[in-house]
């Protein structure tokens, strides 16, 4: 014997009840968080307004170079030594 016309209908009620909690919640939240993380674009400078936030990824960095090379990390002096030393050959020479 198949399931009842009562647990098909409790079911449906189940799935009712799971939309529209998401709907009330999640769906908000989701928005929330996009007004959020386009409101730090906006401050950052990375986007502006009014435009549009789908465009190409490598567009953030363009005419970024000079700011990342002055925040540029760069490795210890005694690095080059140490790692010579590991590999036993002589320091470059430098031109």
């Amino acid at each position: 014997m198949g399931p009842s016309f009562f647990s098909q209908a409790s079911d449906v009620v189940v799935y009712r009840t799971i939309e529209a909690i998401i709907a009330v919640t999640v769906l908000p939240l989701v928005y929330l968080i996009n007004l959020f993380v386009n409101v730090i674009l906006l401050k950052s400078g990375i986007q502006s307004k009014g435009e549009n936030s789908m465009r190409d990824p490598s567009e953030v960095w363009t005419g970024k170079a000079s700011s990342y090379d002055r925040a540029r990390p760069t490795p210890p002096p005694a690095l080059l030594d140490l790692l010579t030393q590991l590999i036993h050959l002589p320091l470059p020479l430098h031109s």
